[in-house]
């Protein structure tokens, strides 16, 4: 309203209004810190802008995780595979995750990709939960480390957790089907008898080392190329 009188009283060239209505909108300005509101619009919108890439970034993991196999091996970047899937798993445990990465130059693998992003998955909600139960009812957070390298013909990927670790009872069955150490109705034991399934298929090795209270370590083992099948050339 002081605005708009303000221009009236400049449009009418009655100089004697001008005045007054100039100082209301200066008190006005001073009221609302005019600078201060630019200065955190132009901050907003930068947020808005890299939220925005960030869900970019997300809806691409998402669509390339959803994206199916055609039933053959393809040369695919392993750390991709697993960073890829990691920023999807990211969100859910931000709040009580530190996520350290350390990835090695690799060279393509011979592999199903989706299968191993599933691997990864699986992995990755583990280690999260392992770390729920062992920080819960305190105000610390734990942390899950990635690293992969290359081992010969191999390639190496270890996802560590600082979580609840497993008890000597339950490590050997781990990777059996339907067995799970969550309560009832919050696992169906599939997931890490899948991912054991899947790198088997990849002629390669999954196993773990944990104990109570300290943490769990897996490691994916997967040979670069495969192996010839038989009879071939």
């Amino acid at each position: 309203g002081k605005v708009e009188s303000l221009q009236k009283a400049a449009a009418a060239a009655y100089p004697q209004a001008i005045g007054p209505c100039a100082r209301d909108l200066a008190e006005v300005a001073e009221e609302v810190d005019v600078p201060f509101l630019l200065s955190d619009l132009a901050k907003a919108i930068r947020e808005s802008q890299e939220g925005s890439e960030r869900i970019r970034h997300i809806v691409q993991d998402l669509r390339d995780f959803s994206y199916q196999d055609t039933g053959e091996r393809a040369l695919a970047d392993i750390n991709q595979c697993l960073d890829s899937t990691a920023n999807i798993v990211w969100p859910m445990m931000k709040h009580l995750v530190q996520l350290e990465k350390c990835y090695a130059e690799l060279p393509v693998v011979s592999c199903y990709p989706m299968q191993l992003k599933q691997v990864f998955m699986n992995l990755l909600v583990n280690a999260c939960h392992a770390i729920e139960d062992a920080v819960a009812g305190t105000d610390r957070t734990g942390t899950i480390r990635l690293e992969s390298l290359r081992r010969g013909d191999e390639v190496l990927v270890c996802v560590a957790d600082t979580g609840s670790g497993i008890s000597p009872e339950h490590i050997d069955r781990i990777f059996d089907p339907f067995f799970t150490t969550k309560r009832p109705g919050a696992g169906t034991g599939l997931g890490l008898s899948t991912s054991f399934a899947i790198v088997q298929r990849h002629g390669g090795t999954l196993t773990v080392e944990s104990a109570p209270g300290a943490g769990a370590i897996f490691r994916v083992r997967l040979p670069i190329a495969p192996e010839p099948s038989p009879g071939s050339a």
